[in-house]
């Protein structure tokens, strides 16, 4: 896979950018379904092919352009609807989020710059970029 460019990363809502992006660290974590008992001599067993959850968290960070995300969580509106993270290739996540994290820092002569956490809540729909 051939290296891809950070400044192309995007959060958008409804299809309209509404935070440009200069850094995104992606967790997914997934639980397993443990069916492990006394004749297993202490090895884990699974079920295979299912988890009982699984979890996609995404941290944000970039300079404040758009004001939305600020807002909703000063607001105490931590919940998003209809968000897509936007990867270099074109790859997408979409789907609701709740804030979990929000900071805004500025500096005398620098722009204001944000790191948001988002937890992807409910069904999401993940598409590959195409080659």
């Amino acid at each position: 896979m051939p290296a891809e460019a950070g400044y192309k990363l995007k959060v958008l809502k409804n299809g309209s950018v509404i935070a440009g992006l200069r850094e995104v660290t992606v967790s997914v974590s997934a639980e397993s379904i443990d069916i492990s008992d006394g004749e297993d001599l202490g090895e884990r067993r699974t079920l295979p092919g299912l988890h009982a959850s699984r979890t996609i968290d995404y941290k944000v960070s970039g300079v404040s352009k758009y004001a939305l995300i600020r807002n909703q969580a000063l607001q105490g509106n931590l919940h998003l609807d209809d968000i897509t993270l936007e990867f270099q290739d074109g790859a997408t996540i979409e789907g609701d989020v709740f804030i979990s994290n929000f900071e805004s820092t500025g500096n005398y002569k620098g722009a204001v710059e944000f790191t948001a956490t988002f937890q992807v809540e409910g069904d999401f729909v993940h598409t590959t970029a195409l080659p």
